[in-house]
């Protein structure tokens, strides 16, 4: 009863706090891909080349506790997904095919060095919805893609189990935001027009968040959220994406308390010779609490 009249006030403060700045104008990033890419980062050197994609609301930032290990021996690229973080926000639908120009842009960016000759091939490591991502990207482009680490894939993401699955691991308000578009709006509306809110919110919130990662938890806009959530996930099953990646050797990382998966998802996967599944202990966001075992994982599995 205290959650929910909290959690009514809140609401009640965004609406008020909105409304008021109603007729304050403002100026939605229209950039597009050609005038500005995609944020990243690179670090490190050899081969494999690894590529980081964050899930829902990260950012590069998400694998700074994983990307130090990585880069000993592998050049790792990180970055921020279209709509996310530093990248850009154009008022575009966020559909897959938005997001795949946008990070096959970053993968020739980092290629530009090398010889004309030489074949680049890729490791790509995905969490959540990242690994969506991942797994669009080797059915589009298989020839760059050596080896796929998949980390807490939703594997059902039909409507109801996405919204069970995000009651039990985040907070009410995060549910309130992406399944009523409503008070979506005025969430994401509130952040845009005044950023600064937004970290201590969601510090509240989700207080498991590294401060980086909290911060970078509120850079979006409405249509950069929902359109990736309902293009992405809503529209899309794991396991027919799985099966366009025969040929493809991929591993499945999943936390043992996540709820996004579960043992009855897990029995669903296809057995095969080029797919592991590694349970380990942890929930949803175990690349935060335990990064060493994460990386540890994707080494034994690339090398």
């Amino acid at each position: 009863m205290r959650e929910e009249s909290t959690f009514l006030i809140i609401g009640r403060f965004f609406l008020v706090l909105t409304m008021s700045l109603f007729g304050c104008r403002h100026e939605q990033s229209k950039n597009d891909l050609k005038s500005q890419p995609l944020t990243y980062t690179v670090e490190g050197k050899g081969s494999p080349r690894i590529l980081m994609l964050h899930g829902m609301l990260g950012s590069h930032r998400y694998w700074d506790g994983v990307v130090p290990s990585l880069s000993h021996r592998h050049q790792v690229t990180s970055l921020d997904l279209l709509g996310f973080g530093d990248s850009p926000k154009p008022d575009i639908n966020y559909t897959v095919d938005e997001h795949l120009k946008g990070i096959e842009k970053v993968i020739l960016a980092v290629e530009t060095d090398d010889l004309p000759h030489k074949e680049v091939r890729w490791v790509l490591v995905g969490h959540s919805m990242g690994s969506f991502l991942a797994l669009n990207f080797a059915i589009a482009h298989p020839e760059k893609i050596e080896k796929l680490v998949l980390i807490n894939p939703p594997m059902k993401t039909d409507e109801e189990s996405l919204k069970k699955a995000m009651a039990e691991s985040s907070s009410r308000l995060m549910v309130t935001m992406t399944f009523d578009k409503t008070w979506g709006h005025l969430v994401c509306r509130l952040h845009e027009l005044i950023p600064f809110v937004s970290y201590p919110l969601i510090r509240v919130f989700e207080p498991e968040l590294p401060p980086a990662v909290a911060k970078a938890a509120g850079q979006h806009t409405y249509a950069s959220y929902s359109g990736s959530f309902e293009n992405i996930l809503l529209k899309q099953n794991f396991y027919e994406l799985l099966a366009q990646v025969q040929e493809i050797p991929v591993l499945i990382i999943a936390s043992k308390r996540d709820e996004y998966t579960g043992d009855r998802a897990l029995e669903l996967l296809p057995q095969r010779t080029t797919l592991k599944l590694v349970k380990i202990d942890g929930n949803h966001n175990v690349v935060l609490k335990d990064p060493d075992r994460i990386s540890e994982e994707i080494l034994k599995f690339i090398e």
